[in-house]
């Protein structure tokens, strides 16, 4: 179900085209309930105990949208497409992060895998200098 009228939606998005700083702040809360609900759909979606909730996930998208690159949005079809993008990329950056042991990771530039470290601090840090 969409909350969003598409012809006050599109009216501001021309108006964050022409440089106005308010619209991306009225635009978000336009759009807000249907961003959430999407969250929600993705976040369905992932493993049980996963730790990210819908409304961070709906928040850190906002800040990529928004304070990233500017980025030229055609419409309200295209916001919601690039939107519904960013929170892939989230939860792909987030699941990156950390293993199902909650473990954090480093990457290994020969391997190109992510592996365990037992202990950040001492290990990964050296085996990150030595490379």
């Amino acid at each position: 179900m969409s909350f969003t009228n598409s012809k006050e939606f599109n009216l501001l998005l021309e108006g964050f085209r022409q440089g106005d700083e308010q619209a991306a702040s009225k635009l978000f809360a336009l759009a807000y309930q249907d961003l959430h609900n999407l969250a929600r759909q993705y976040m369905r979606r992932e493993r049980p105990g996963h730790t990210m909730q819908a409304t961070a996930l709906v928040h850190e998208a906002y800040l990529r949208l928004f304070n990233e690159e500017k980025i030229e949005w055609q419409d309200r079809q295209h916001f919601f497409v690039i939107a519904a993008r960013q929170m892939r990329r989230i939860l792909v950056d987030y699941a990156r992060r950390t293993l199902p042991g909650g473990k954090e990771t480093a990457r290994n530039s020969r391997s190109k895998i992510w592996q365990p470290c037992r202990n950040w601090q001492t290990e990964c840090w050296s085996d990150w200098m030595t490379r």
